[in-house]
């Protein structure tokens, strides 16, 4: 599978970024380029995650719950979580 990454998504969906939503990408970038990212499992909890989700759904006009009900299965996901998956035996 080919890495994902925005400009990808933006090919593949056929979407237009206006300067100004490229600009607000930018933005956001510049604005959390620095921070501290938590690790995958507490992806949920990390608030430089949550603000570039946020102006990822913002620019490209996705769906905020369906970004964030992916989000949430993604933390729960073992190869994220180092947990096995339920019902597994030992």
């Amino acid at each position: 599978m080919p890495p994902l990454s925005l400009d990808s998504v933006i090919k593949k969906r056929g979407y237009f970024l206006s300067l100004f939503r490229f600009n607000r990408l930018a933005a956001a970038y510049d604005r959390y380029a620095a921070a501290v990212m938590l690790p995958l499992p507490q992806m949920n909890d990390c608030p430089a995650r949550q603000g570039l989700d946020a102006a990822v759904i913002d620019a490209l006009g996705l769906d905020a719950e369906e970004i964030g009900s992916i989000r949430r299965q993604l933390a729960m996901e073992p190869s994220v979580t180092g947990k096995r998956y339920a019902g597994l035996g030992r």
